[in-house]
This record gives structure tokens, sequence and C-alpha cells, in this order.
């Protein structure tokens, strides 16, 4: 006969399904079980912490929604989240091209396209590999501290896969799909309540909410683009960021590009904007990052641009 599991060791088994549905249903789009069946294993899962709160683990599934909040702490940005010099024609990106080759001095430049989400810019900070603080980006350096909100998004991992550094900050943008707007407005409808202009607006005024009971139940989404470790960027380039954020299991935008002149980067902006309107959440154009850390810095805030709309 098979030696009964022990409580500690049941409630491990149990975040690593629950852990593992979450992914297959939000990063892969192939769940394995219904809603009803993920319920139940969520279920045993709190009532185990309920008897046993000794075994509750910070990265746990039952963790994401916490209570109710009386306000917003402020949060102050060790390192500010700079606004985007914007564009609106091809011209203007071509100026910004042979601008950032000039100023490499013969070196050669590469350059990172990736989707501007019209969403909120967030940063995320993990201390030891576990989500410690969540924070809005406010004017930049003063923002609003929604770490109870953040830990709700699916998309956002409790902990990292690999990293278990003292210290890492990823920043983002928190959005709401198209199609989950459309529900949200039909519910407040439905309720003779006002509804939301646009899906920014609806995200926006979700992720400041004070209770992240209601937050949970939006199904708020993120997608990250940047990683920091002590205040500098991590990786020598900043496609490597991609490749990080994934490995530590977040959902990284598919939509990106690494264009070696002017003439790559046009073609994935008119590609874009071929299939814009299928994307299942708003664009605000497309960022354009010189892929070199070192680059950008010699280059300082002419190292990235916005074309849009």
């Amino acid at each position: 006969m098979a030696k009964p599991l022990s409580i500690e060791k049941e409630l491990e088994n149990l975040r690593t399904e629950i852990d593992r549905h979450n992914e297959l249903y939000y990063q892969n789009s192939a769940p394995e079980i219904s809603d009803f069946e993920f319920d139940k294993l969520l279920e045993r899962l709190k009532e185990l912490e309920a008897a046993h709160p000794e075994f509750i683990t910070p990265d746990s599934p039952s963790q994401r929604i916490g209570g109710k909040a009386e306000s917003l702490r402020p949060f102050v940005h060790t390192v500010p989240l700079m606004s985007l010099d914007n564009s609106y024609d091809l011209d203007d990106l071509k100026s910004f091209t042979e601008r950032c080759e000039r100023l490499a001095d013969g070196r050669a430049v590469e350059y990172v396209a990736e989707l501007k989400i019209d969403g909120l810019s967030v940063a995320l900070h993990y201390e030891k590999g576990y989500l410690a603080a969540g924070a809005t980006r406010g004017d930049g350096v003063h923002g609003d501290d929604v770490t109870p909100n953040v830990k709700t998004i699916k998309k956002i991992p409790l902990k990292l896969k690999i990293d278990g550094a003292e210290h890492a900050e990823i920043r983002g943008e928190v959005f709401l799909s198209r199609s989950q707007f459309q529900k949200i407005n039909a519910e407040l409808e439905m309720l003779g309540e006002k509804t939301f202009a646009n899906p920014r607006n609806c995200a926006s005024g979700t992720l400041r909410m004070l209770d992240s009971a209601t937050v949970a139940a939006r199904r708020l989404d993120m997608f990250p683009y940047d990683v920091l470790r002590g205040n500098q960027k991590m990786f020598a380039t900043h496609w490597e960021n991609f490749e990080w954020l994934a490995a530590n299991g977040f959902h990284v935008n598919p939509h990106r590009a690494l264009c070696e002149n002017f003439d790559e980067l046009s073609d994935f902006i008119n590609s874009i904007e071929s299939k814009r309107d299928a994307l299942d959440y708003d664009i605000d154009g497309v960022v354009v990052k010189v892929n070199s850390t070192q680059l950008q810095q010699e280059l300082g805030r002419r190292q990235r641009l916005r074309v849009g709309p």
C-alpha cells in the first residue's frame, strides 16, 4: 500500500499542478482540464492552507487575491520610467536611424522593433525570485504601489522560474484585451452602470482599484519588455531581455523583430499595420530601440522612438 502523502507534500504537488494548468491556459492557450476541475484543485489548496497556514508559500496560487486596501501607497522608482519620443511617419524613422548610425561612428547598429501596447507602464520588483512589489509609472519617478493588484494578473509569475538573484526589476505594459473589455462593458450595461470608453481607461481604473478581488475578476494582462538588475540593464542587448523573460515564465509578445536597417524596420511596421485589426488588444504604434545596451547609454533619450499612431 502506498504511503499517504504528508500535508506539506500534498500542498507542494497541488501548487505545482495548478501552476502548470495556469501556464497551459494563460500562456499556451491549451487547457487540459475544465474550469470546474481547475476550481476544485484551487479549493483543495485553499482548504489545506487554511488548516495548515505554516505551509503557505509566497508563490502559492492562493496568494494572488488579497483583501481590500484603504488607499494606494506611493512608490518611488529608483530608475525613472522615461516617456518615448513620438513620431508619426517613416520619414521621422529614417532620420532617427541616420542619426543613430552617425553617432555610432562606424559601428554596426541593430534595432529592435516591438509593439507599443496601449496600456499602463508598470515596474515589477522580484526579491530572491519572488514578486515583492509592483508599481505604476506615475510621472516616471513617483507612482502608485499596486502590488496586490498585479499579483492577480495570471501572466505575471509570482516566482521567477530560473532566476533567484537578490533583485530583478521587470518593466512592462498592463492592458485589457478587447474581448475582455467587451465582456466587462456588457456586464456593466446589464447592471445599469456607466461603461468604459476604451480598454485603456478600463485597465487604468482597474489597476488602481482598492479591492483586489474585483481586479482579479477583470482579468488584466501584461506584456513585459525590459529587465534591470542593480538599477542597470541586465544584458548587453535589448533582444536578450525577451529570452530571459520567456525563460522565467513571462508571456512575451511574439510580434517583434531584430532589424539591421531602415528598410527592415519599415517592412516590420507595414506588416504590423496589415494585421493590427486582428489583434485582441489595442496598440499605439511600434517602438524602435537600438539593440546594443552600450549604444543606448551613449545615445541617451535618442536611442528609441515610437512610430505611431
